[in-house]
Order: structure tokens, then C-alpha cells, then sequence
């Protein structure tokens, strides 16, 4: 779904409700081979060779709703679309450890080079093919809706990196880590023609740096520093300028913390502050790459034994997400999709029975904007799940069964999809994987 400023967020629907017309839905095709080789070349440094490809295609239809009230009302627009990848990465590194006096250092270095293109892609206009409401939807059919037109190629990306890191120990409570990776970017976007509309090549050195200090054997307080270059998200079809690219995007994480592992428990705590190029759709419905989100929070992690038998582990995260120096109206405001609390807990009870094991856990997550300009906001939901696993050898055969149900209370609630997109939540939920060791 959706969501223009003019409208309110729409009641909350059942998970199970119906809205995909007829027809909808996708059908994808997928193949990965992967290849590798460790070789020791010395009784301390490793070879590492690898390459990876695959080949994806996707064709699919799927209904958009366009919420058109605060009543829930929508248009109904329907696309057809086809979508062909390619991807290879090759990769060579190099492992191993050296001493200079009394300094120890564990070293790794390398090359890689991953191509990411499309090899036949199409999008077939968007066209609105009925009205409806969400709490009375109106189902249509499109299994005459096809993608039409030729095929082309809409987008290629090439990264091309040099990375080396050095892990100092320094001595038994001290140790340092310092690396270095240099990236070359390049993505060219292509007209339907063949013809290059947009291309964004890039180059540059992020350096990685953790310092590292064990008090005691059991715990570890640690700083460090990274920075990145990623690439950046296409513009969303819901927007004036739908699938544009965008140059790649820079990041810095800067990171303190602390961890323990104890008999009995184990625990960790970071404050983190990451600085990333910022893109969102402004008031003009103009998706665009404009200033920097700012996340800065604390996580908290834990897990302990409360019984020889019951483990109960949870986490909290604390965020504050706002943009940064954008445009005026944006900048300050929330970041898109960032809930300010998020919290979960699990508790496992081992050998009910020989074999068996119960759990029962909850998460939540707190309230979060839709969109930059913070004018819808997403309410915060709590769930519940629960399941068993059973392992136990039958005739010489290992048996595993893995059971959950999600949703337990079976809420209805909403999901994030993207900036101005909402997706319904999944109704209670049960899942059961068999596995055979033979």
C-alpha cells in the first residue's frame, strides 16, 4: 500500500485478509555455483581462491494500492514486470602470522572484483485498474495483465577492491587491529536503446581501526572506527522519477563497547554512531540523494542459564535516528523506517524429554516513520511465538523436527516495506521442517 500525506494510516487489517487480485503473484528463477581452494603455502599463511556466480530472473505481477481516504478507500494499479541478473565475484587472499620482537600480528590481504548486470529487465507501465476499499477490497482479475515489449538491459555494476588488515597483539591484555580496503566503483544505467543515461564511477580508501583491552580472560573492551562506500537504492516505482540510480553512498561507524562470557551467563553492551548518505521522496515526489542520516543508540545483549536446563536470552536497542543536513522540512527530522526502541526475549527449556526442547519468546518493535517528512508514523507492535525442537535417532538415522508458531495471539498490526509503503502483517503463523541425516 501506499500512503499519501493527505491521508491518514489506515486501520489496522486481519493478516490473512485478501487483497492480491487474481493472477498475482511471482515466479522466480534461481542458480548459484560457488567454487574454492585453500591451499597452505607455509606452515603459518593460507591461499585462499574463490568464485561465486548466478543467474536470477523474476517475473511477477503485483498490485499496488494507492490509499485515496482517510477511510480507507484506494486505486487499485497493477504492473507486470520481468527482471534478469547476473552476478560473478572472484576473490584471492592471503592468511597468516608473523612476529616482529615481541609483537604478534595475524595479517590478511586480498583482491576482489564482483560484476553485478542486468540482463534482461522490463517494466511495463502502471496502470490503475480498479478502485476498491481495504476493508471491503474489490478483487480483480490480470492474468491478461502480461509484461510486454522488448527486453533490455538497465543497469550494470562493477567493484573492483584492494583490502589488507593487521591484528596486533601487543601483549596479553592489549591488541590493535588496523586495515585499509580501496574500492572501485562504477555503475552505468541504460536507456532502453542501450544507450548510457547515468553513470557514477568512484574510488576510495576506507580505513578500519579497533582497539582492543581483556581485563580478564573472559571479557573484552574494545573502540573502533570504519568506513564504507555502498551503492545506493534506485528510486522507488511509486515516485515521478521511478527507478533512477543514484552515485554510491559513504558511511562511518564509530563503536565502544564491552563484552564477558562467564559459566553461567554472557553478556554485551556497544553505543554506536553511524553517519550514512541519506536518500528519501521529498514533498514534489521526487525521490532524492540529499545530506546524511545520523543513527547513534545503545544495544544490550545477554543470555543466562537460569536452570540447568532453561537458558533465557533477550536484547534491547535504544536509537536515535534523525536526517542531517538536508533539505529545510527534512532536516532534524526522524529517520525513515527507524523505530526509536526495539526489545526481545526467548526463554528455551532443554530435555523436557530426552531430545526435546520448548520455546516461547516475544519481540517488539517500537513506533517509526514512514516517511522524511515524519507525517505518518507507524505504531509500535509486540508479538509472540513459540515451538519445540526434537532430535532423535531412528534406525540408525538422525531425525530432526522443528516446529513454530508466529504470531501467537495473532495480532494485527502493520509492517514497514519502504518510505511511504505499508505491507500487512503475517496472521499467526505455524511452520514444521523435517530433517533425515543419512
Amino acid at each position: 500500500m501506499v500512503l499519501s500525506p493527505l491521508y491518514a494510516v489506515p486501520h489496522t487489517i486481519a493478516g490473512d485478509s485478501k487483497l492480491n487480485s487474481i493472477g498475482a503473484g511471482s515466479d522466480v528463477e534461481f542458480t548459484l555455483y560457488t567454487l574454492g581452494m585453500d591451499v597452505r603455502v607455509a606452515p603459518d599463511w593460507m591461499l585462499n581462491l574463490s568464485y561465486r556466480t548466478s543467474d536470477s530472473t523474476r517475473v511477477y505481477k503485483k498490485d499496488q494500492y494507492y490509499i485515496t481516504s482517510d477511510k480507507g478507500d484506494y486505486k487499485d494499479r497493477v504492473t507486470s514486470e520481468l527482471h534478469g541478473y547476473h552476478f560473478d565475484q572472484v576473490q584471492a587472499s592471503v592468511e597468516g602470522k608473523v612476529r616482529t620482537g615481541a609483537v604478534a600480528h595475524d595479517i590478511v590481504a586480498g583482491i576482489s572484483s564482483q560484476n553485478l548486470t542486468s540482463t534482461s529487465s522490463v517494466v511495463t507501465p502502471k496502470t490503475y485498474l480498479g478502485t476498491g476499499n481495504l476493508y471491503a477490497p474489490t478483487i480483480i482479475n490480470v492474468a491478461s495483465i502480461n509484461w510486454s515489449g522488448g527486453t533490455y538491459r538497465d543497469e550494470a555494476t562493477r567493484q573492483e577492491a584492494l583490502f589488507v588488515s593487521d591484528t596486533l597483539k601487543l601483549d596479553e591484555h592489549w591488541s590493535l587491529l588496523a586495515g585499509a580496503r580501496y574500492t572501485r566503483f562504477n555503475e552505468n544505467a541504460y536507456s532502453t536503446k542501450g544507450a548510457v543515461t547515468a553513470s557514477y564511477p568512484a574510488s576510495r580508501t576506507t580505513p578500519t581501526v579497533a582497539l582492543m583491552y581483556k581485563p580478564a580472560a573472559d571479557t573484552t573492551v574494545y573502540g573502533s572506527y570504519v568506513e564504507a562506500m555502498e551503492q545506493a537504492s534506485n528510486a522507488p516505482a511509486s515516485t515521478t522519477n521511478a527507478n533512477q540510480t543514484f552515485a554510491p553512498l559513504r558511511s562511518k561507524q564509530a563503536e565502544v563497547g564491552v563484552k564477558t562470557e562467564r559459566s553461567f551467563w554472557n553478556a554485551s553492551a556497544a553505543l554506536f554512531r553511524i553517519q550514512r548518505g541519506a536518500q528519501y521522496t521529498n514533498a514534489a515526489n521526487l525521490y532524492v540523494s540529499d545530506g546524511e542520516t545520523r543513527y547513534q543508540g545503545l544495544e544490550v545483549n545477554s543470555v543466562v542459564q537460569a536452570a540447568r536446563n532453561l537458558s533465557i536470552e533477550g536484547g534491547i536497542m535504544l536509537l536515535d535516528a534523525t536526517l542531517q543536513n538536508a533539505a529545510p522540512g527534512y532536516s532534524g527530522k526522524r529517520a525513515v523506517g527507524a523505530p526509536r526502541r526495539q526489545a526481545s526475549v526467548q526463554a528455551t527449556w532443554r530435555e523436557v524429554l530426552p531430545g526435546l526442547a520448548l520455546h516461547v519468546g516475544s519481540q517488539y518493535l517500537g513506533e517509526l516513520p514512514l516517511d522524511a517528512a515524519n507525517v505518518h508514523t507507524l505504531n509500535g507492535a509486540t508479538l509472540f511465538d513459540a515451538g519445540f525442537n526434537y532430535r532423535h535417532r531412528y534406525f540408525a538415522k538422525m531425525v530432526s523436527v522443528r516446529a513454530n508458531i508466529s504470531n501467537l495471539a495473532n495480532r494485527k498490526y502493520w509492517t514497514y516495506y519502504q518510505e511511504n509503503y505499508l505491507n500487512v502483517g503475517a496472521p499467526r503463523t505455524a511452520s514444521v521442517n523435517l530433517r533425515v541425516d543419512f
